[in-house]
């Protein structure tokens, strides 16, 4: 794996006690359909 192609968000959300780790690739199509997964 190479960091270069990979992209690593974490989220967290005081009001919802939520920690969301968003696992992006550099791609924009992946981007939206992680996006996507993660507004679910």
């Amino acid at each position: 794996m190479s960091s270069s192609n990979y992209i690593f968000y974490y989220v967290y959300f005081p009001q919802s006690s939520a920690l969301i780790m968003i696992y992006l690739r550099t791609d924009a199509r992946s981007f939206k359909m992680a996006y996507n997964f993660v507004m679910i």
